[in-house]
């Protein structure tokens, strides 16, 4: 383990850190070169989130290392990836945060932001099978929700009513 509390005291680093840390920054170069050809490659070159042959660029992502008694739950947009069997090299996101809701609460009401990291519809000939991961999710930008009903109704894009008067 590194000690690098320092730099968040904006302090410099010892010799002897400085020096592990250029040692690890070199590995990782060489590892990225060795794997993909190249070390400056883009992160989501080789991250994706998606389903079904549709995978967009995502920005981070857990690999199930570390501090299994840490929170994986780091970030808003926190998922879990695997290599992808197909493509390796390649990790696409298969588990973690499904639903995540950004609130805020103002005197004058509720303001609200969602995203999901694919789409809200199971069928892959639906535009909304993977419209939020494509769009959204993959870019780190979360879509308003309403919480105002007249609010709400501008937004809807078909409805369906239920019979609850019939037994269950």
């Amino acid at each position: 383990k590194l000690d690098v509390s320092p730099i968040g005291q904006d302090k410099p680093l010892d010799a002897e850190t400085r020096g592990k840390l250029l040692d690890l920054l070199s590995e990782t170069v060489d590892e990225l070169t060795t794997r993909y050809g190249r070390w400056d490659i883009a992160w989501g070159d080789i991250h994706k989130v998606g389903r079904e042959g549709q995978y967009f660029p995502v920005g981070g992502c857990d690999f199930r290392a570390g501090d299994k008694e840490a929170n994986f739950s780091e970030t808003l947009l926190d998922v879990r990836c695997d290599e992808d069997k197909d493509n390796p090299g390649t990790y696409i996101a298969n588990n973690g945060s499904m639903a995540m809701q950004l609130m805020f609460f103002h005197p004058d009401g509720i303001e609200c932001y969602t995203c999901i990291p694919w789409g809200q519809s199971a069928d892959p000939k639906s535009p909304h099978f993977m419209d939020q991961g494509e769009k959204l999710y993959s870019k780190g930008i979360m879509k308003p929700t309403w919480w105002d009903k007249d609010e709400l109704m501008q937004h809807v894009e078909s409805t369906t009513e239920l019979d609850t008067t019939g037994k269950f």
